[in-house]
């Protein structure tokens, strides 16, 4: 969906805004034991999850992002930090005054 997202989605996106913390804790989290050599399971579940959820709240480039890391090979460290880039840009969106 692109564009203004219809009023009853609203109180979706919030819902999956609040939760967008928690996600974003547990790919830490997942991040620092794959680092340690745990392997990268937990961290394809979330994005599994995340993928099939993010254009259902609104946010297909959550979904996009996810996808494309649940499935990554040696870029997966870099699919990684995007997924989270997204994430936090989501809860702590530029705002207008910092545009160029």
């Amino acid at each position: 969906m692109n564009g203004p997202q219809p009023p009853t989605m609203d109180p979706l996106r919030q819902y999956y805004l609040s939760r967008m913390e928690e996600r974003i804790r547990q790919l830490e989290t997942a991040r620092l034991a794959w680092l340690k050599g745990s392997g990268d399971e937990a961290i394809r579940r979330i994005a599994h999850q995340m993928k099939g959820t993010g254009t259902s709240f609104g946010f297909p480039d959550v979904s996009a992002a996810a996808a494309v890391l649940e499935t990554a090979g040696d870029d997966f460290g870099t699919r990684l930090e995007a997924l989270l880039e997204i994430l936090r840009n989501h809860l702590s969106p530029p705002s207008a005054d910092s545009a160029p």
